[in-house]
Parts: structure tokens; C-alpha cells; sequence
């Protein structure tokens, strides 16, 4: 019972902390949100135009010293491997670290000039970012040291508990049959992840005063880290609590103001697409409604939170350990209160001529263009089993202008489609393709685990996949190593020549080195590369084409690679608002399990008017693309 009632006065006082830090930010929000609001945005433009610049400068430099423009995928491991790599995370994440140090710095200067009432100048949280600018660099190297020996030991034993219960078949099988050994692999690494967590966490609120030490105290990164670790003895998880109530408290009001900003704007839109100037007001005003409350939520939470580290810090400080810290120099001066509202008004102005131009753009990007082409993803695999026949006919009969399919070679040198290294999901036989010969793979039914219509059907070998497409569908064919296969790339190209398909289809992989190698002897088969994560310059590569996850995509990234006179292939779009969006970006082709369905869409786009597509456009940015275009799509 007495631990019970410890633990409630615990969470009541982590609430009443996060309740009167909200309150004392509010009631006093008119007097500091010029300081504040001038701050962050002096803070903004120089961390944009150094750290972003600076980062993308190194990172390119470090790629093109391991020996090309960009690494993707696998290569990516064995970059971060390297002593490149390992340099660019250390100087990437201690500089992101750092920045967040002197913003913070700067937050604090300003807070604990109000609370102790004196005057609130702009000047000198800028200037102390400038002073402890190394002392914060030092600090945000030695806790990524810290958290890097912990992450890497994590690590590894996580790929023992994978090796161990998740080793025997194909990963995919796993993902999705969800078999016993699958969750007991979860929680085994749930279990091995909480003490790393907690240990993290623990760290995290120890060295809490570490900033404050070195902008007020003027101590050393080390020195800060040792008093800090001190001082904070015995209120770890105090502090805990108190974080993360407050970023509930921020987090949440961002999300239901914006929930309530989109209802009102649904309410006001409806289901007409006819008046595009009332979507574009009201689509608009919303976006900036929803910006202007995420910004306001994001500094408050940075306010609040750097009122904690403060209110923490001042409450274990006795006061002789404080210092002066440097005197701010004359031209810093400048940046008082007096002149922010001139600044303000400068920065506004700025941000109004930058919005202009930002509109321009916006309603350039969707002023609409051509539809992308339709790849059915292993065939249409929603209405038929994968990477079978029977999915690249119904592909066909959906509409689809390709087929992507999987590739691998057998014991006896056979190219057949398949995707997952053995065959334990599609047939239940944990027998890898690389073990059996054609015969043995035929055997196999790949039907049956689909539906009942699809019993007996059999493993498909590139011959026939071409047979069944030629001049009906072309084929993206993906060379899939899920083993070394030095003679996969070799056999596809010559199955290509021999049937004359090479000019129905693109060859694609993962594997940027074999996918170079087929380019070499096959270059009048287009080749593209599949793009998972990557580092550098990626449209600066050769290739055709570039397949990537929607989630990779952006506007500048698809004009990069489309000006060198590539395309741009997406996937998994199976969502019409996806499928809208990558239109709007301009995408070449989108990859879709549901190709019939996706053809449906295009077509009822390619319907509408040209001001009617506009109006979707910019309503998908706020709602559902099923509820506001009933009827119409």
C-alpha cells in the first residue's frame, strides 16, 4: 500500500509539473513569443543553411570515396562498415546532437532570463550557441560514443535471436504466416531490448543537466557529463515521467487540433469537385491552419521541455556553483527585445514572398500530366497466386502494362519465378530453390496455399512466363539473390535473346554490382536498379530506371532522375490516395498487387476534367480519396 501511494504522489506530481510548465508558458506566451518565435527562426536559417549543406557535402564525399556516386541496399551494411561510414554516422549524429545542444542552449539563456526577470535578449542565447559551440560538439560526440557501444552489443544480439528462431526458412515465410517461432522471436527481443531501453532512458535524464552546466557554469563536455550523472542521483525516473507526460500533453493537442481542423474543412469541401476556387481556399486555410498549430505545438514542446531540463537543473544546483557566462559583444546587442517586432516583421515578409513562390509550385506540381503505366506486383498476386501463370494471365485480362517478376536459377541451372529463397510459404516445403532441380520444382504445387481454385498449379520457368506475355504484357524481371548466384544475371540475358524478348522488357535488382555486370552484356535490355534505402548522389547512377518505396518519393527526386532520362517505378501503391499523390510527383509506373483496380482508377481520372483534377488534388491533401470522391472515382 505504501508503495502503491508513493507511485500515485509520484504521477500526481509528474502532472502537476507538466500542467504548471503548459500554464506558465501560456500566461506568459504574449511576452515570450517575440524572443522565442525570433530565436527559433535566427536558429532555423543557420541550421539549415550549415548543418543540412554540411552533412549532404560529407556524406556525398565519403560515398564517392568507397568508389561510386550513391550505395544502396546491401551495399549500404558494408558502407556503414567501413571506415567512411563509420566516420559519417560519428560526425552525422554528433552533429545533429550538437545542433540540438545549442539550440536548447539558446532556449534556456532566454527562459531563465524571464524567470528571473531580467531583461530577455535575443543576442545572447545566439552568442552563447556561438561560444559553447565546441564544448557542445564534444558533448554530442561522447554520448553517441556512449550510445554507439551500447547499440552495437544490441545488435548483435538480435541477430542471434533471428539466426536462432527465425533462421531455418525464408524471412518472408515468417512475415507472413506469423508461425509460433515468430512471436517467440518478438518477445525474446522484446525482452533483450527493454534493459538497453531503459538503460538508454536512464542516460538520457542522468545527463539532463549536462547543457545547463556547460552555458552556465562554464564546465568542460566531460566535466558536465560527471557533475550532471551526480546530481541527478535519485530523480531518474521523476524526470521520466514528467518527459513523458509533456510529450503527451504537446503530441496530443497537435493531433486532435489538426483531427478538427480536417473535419471542419470536410464539412465545408463536400463531395462537389465543380468550384475549384472554394477547394482552394478552403484546402488552403486548412494547411495553414494545421502548419500554424504544429508549429505552435513544436515550440511549445521545445519550450517546455527546455523548461524542464531548466526547472531540473536549478532545483539539484546550488546557487555558489553558478557563474557569469561571457559578455555578449556589441553587435550582438542588436538582437534585443526593442528590435524583434522589426525582425519579425522582416521574417514575415519573408516568409510571405517564400509562400508566394511555394504556391507557385504547389499548383504547377498539380496542374496534371500524363497517367504512369501499371505493373502488376508478381503478377496480379491479389486475385491469383504469385509469381504463377495464372497471375501474369490475370494481369492481362486486369489491364496491366507489366508484370514484375522474380527470378532465380535451380540446382540444374533452370530460371524459374520465385520470390522467397525456399518454397515453405507458397508450397510448405522448406527445400531452398537452389537444391533442386526443375523437376523437383514442378513437383511442387504453389497454388494451393492461395485458394482451391488454384490447386495444381505449378512453378512457372521465365520460358513460359514469356510465352504467356509476349505482346500482351511486358515483364520487369527481377534478378532475386537471395544467394550467391553468379550465373543468374548470364542465363536470364541469354533466355531474353534466345525467345527475342529483350525489347518487352526491363531487368531490374537489388544487387547494384550483378545488375552492372548484365547491363555490360546485355545493353539492349533496359536495366533498373531497386532502390530500398540509399546515400549519395542516386540520380547521378546509370541505369534506366529506378524502383523505389512510395515512401522514398519526392517531387526534386523524381525530376533529378527523370532530367538525366531515367524513370521512376513505385511501389506498393494499392491505396487510391497513393496512387494520387505519385501522380502528382510524376512517377513513370506504379507497382500495385490490385492492377485492375488501379486501372479502374487512372481510367476514371484520365475522365475528368483537367480543373476537376486539380480540385482532387488538392483535396487528397486533407482527406480520404473514398470519401471525398464518391461517385466521381
Amino acid at each position: 500500500m505504501v508503495e502503491r501511494g508513493e507511485e500515485n504522489r509520484l504521477v500526481r506530481g509528474s502532472l502537476q509539473r507538466a500542467w504548471r510548465n503548459l500554464t506558465w508558458i501560456l500566461e506568459r506566451w504574449r511576452q515570450l513569443s517575440g524572443p522565442v518565435l525570433t530565436y527559433e527562426a535566427w536558429f532555423s536559417i543557420l541550421a539549415v543553411s550549415v548543418m543540412v549543406p554540411a552533412t549532404a557535402w560529407l556524406m556525398n564525399r565519403l560515398v564517392a570515396a568507397s568508389g561510386g556516386a550513391a550505395v544502396g541496399n546491401t551495399e549500404m551494411v558494408g558502407f556503414f562498415m567501413s571506415a567512411p561510414g563509420l566516420v559519417f554516422l560519428l560526425l552525422a549524429v554528433g552533429s545533429a546532437v550538437t545542433f540540438q545542444y545549442a539550440e536548447y542552449s539558446g532556449l534556456l539563456v532566454i527562459l531563465r532570463a524571464f524567470s528571473h526577470d531580467q531583461k530577455r535578449d535575443i543576442g545572447d542565447g545566439l552568442w552563447r550557441n556561438w561560444v559553447y559551440m565546441p564544448k557542445l560538439a564534444r558533448l554530442g560526440v561522447l554520448q553517441t560514443l556512449a550510445y554507439g557501444a551500447g547499440i552495437a552489443p544490441w545488435l548483435g544480439g538480435c541477430v542471434l535471436i533471428e539466426a536462432h528462431w527465425l533462421g531455418a526458412h525464408d524471412i518472408n515465410y515468417y512475415l507472413t504466416e506469423r508461425p509460433p517461432e515468430w512471436f517467440v522471436a518478438l518477445a525474446v527481443a522484446g525482452l533483450w531490448t527493454l534493459p538497453w531501453l531503459v538503460a538508454a532512458i536512464g542516460l538520457f535524464v542522468r545527463w539532463i543537466h549536462s547543457v545547463p552546466l556547460i552555458i552556465f557554469e562554464q564546465r568542460s563536455a566531460r566535466e558536465a557529463l560527471a557533475v550532471s550523472w551526480q546530481r541527478s542521483r535519485g530523480s531518474v525516473w521523476r524526470w521520466v515521467l514528467v518527459l513523458v507526460i509533456w510529450n503527451l500533453i504537446t503530441i496530443g493537442a497537435f493531433f486532435v487540433l489538426g483531427a478538427l481542423i480536417r473535419w471542419i474543412a470536410a464539412n465545408l469541401l463536400g463531395t462537389d469537385l465543380g468550384s475549384l476556387q472554394w477547394t482552394l481556399v478552403v484546402v488552403l486555410t486548412a494547411l495553414g491552419a494545421i502548419g500554424l498549430v504544429g508549429l505552435i505545438s513544436l515550440i511549445i514542446g521545445k519550450v517546455g521541455l527546455a523548461l524542464l531540463v531548466l526547472v531540473a537543473y536549478e532545483a539539484e544546483t546550488p546557487p555558489e556553483q553558478e557563474s557569469m557566462p561571457p559578455p555578449v559583444p556589441g553587435w550582438m546587442e542588436r538582437l534585443r527585445p526593442g528590435n524583434v517586432r522589426v525582425t519579425a516583421r522582416a521574417l514575415v515578409a519573408a516568409l510571405l514572398v517564400f509562400g508566394f513562390f511555394w504556391l507557385n509550385e504547389v499548383v504547377d506540381k498539380i496542374i496534371p500530366g500524363d497517367a504512369p503505366q501499371i505493373t502488376a506486383h508478381r503478377g496480379s498476386s491479389h486475385a491469383a497466386p504469385e509469381n504463377t501463370l495464372s497471375a501474369l494471365r490475370q494481369a492481362i485480362e486486369d489491364g496491366a502494362d507489366y508484370a514484375e517478376i522474380d527470378v532465380q536459377t535451380t540446382a540444374d541451372g533452370a530460371v524459374v519465378l520465385q520470390h522467397d529463397g525456399d518454397f515453405m510459404r507458397v508450397a510448405g516445403d522448406s527445400r531452398k530453390v537452389e537444391h533442386l532441380t526443375l523437376d523437383e520444382v514442378k513437383s511442387l504445387d504453389v497454388g494451393r496455399w492461395f485458394s482451391e481454385e488454384f490447386i495444381g498449379e505449378r512453378v512457372a520457368t521465365l520460358e513460359e512466363a514469356i510465352a504467356v506475355c509476349r505482346g500482351r504484357l511486358r515483364l520487369n524481371i527481377e534478378l532475386k539473390y537471395n544467394r550467391t548466384d553468379p550465373e543468374l544475371a548470364g542465363r536470364v540475358g541469354e533466355i531474353l535473346r534466345r525467345e527475342a524478348f529483350t525489347d518487352q522488357c526491363i531487368v531490374m535488382s537489388l544487387n547494384w554490382g550483378p545488375l552492372q555486370e548484365f547491363g555490360s552484356l546485355f545493353p539492349e535490355v533496359p536495366v533498373g536498379f531497386i532502390v530500398f534505402k540509399s546515400l549519395g548522389r542516386l540520380a547521378a547512377e546509370t541505369a534506366d530506371a529506378f524502383s523505389m518505396n512510395a515512401g522514398q518519393i519526392t517531387p526534386g527526386l523524381v525530376r533529378s532522375i527523370q532530367r538525366r532520362g531515367a524513370q521512376v517505378h513505385v511501389w506498393t501503391v494499392n491505396d487510391p490516395s497513393l496512387a494520387l499523390q505519385m501522380i502528382e510527383f510524376g512517377v513513370d509506373n506504379l507497382i500495385t498487387d490490385r492492377p485492375g483496380d488501379m486501372r479502374r482508377l487512372l481510367d476514371d481520372w484520365e475522365s475528368l476534367k483537367d480543373s476537376e483534377k486539380v480540385a482532387l488534388q488538392l483535396r487528397r491533401l486533407l482527406l480520404p480519396v473514398e470519401e471525398l470522391v464518391a461517385g466521381k472515382l
